[in-house]
């Protein structure tokens, strides 16, 4: 679930199309990988995702851009 569902309770703040994307971007992730990435909640985003042999440094890079915990900063669908 993307952080800012897992927060809503706390910040009363709704959520859009960009929780869609970081659901998308985990999905995409363990599907070139074959593993589920491990997040620290108390970063800004996890960098250490798992390894990727044989999938472009531009997907990757996508990735990355679709599981940024701040929404704002996140890839949108638009």
């Amino acid at each position: 679930m993307a952080p800012e569902v897992l927060n809503v309770k706390e910040t009363q703040e709704e959520y859009s199309n960009k929780a869609d994307v970081w659901c998308l971007g985990l999905i995409l992730i363990e599907m070139l990988t074959g593993k589920i990435p491990k997040f620290d909640m108390s970063t800004e985003r996890d960098k250490r995702l798992p390894k990727h042999e044989g999938v472009s440094r531009e997907l990757m890079r996508l990735c990355r851009r679709m599981i940024i915990k701040k929404p704002q900063l996140r890839a949108s669908l638009f």
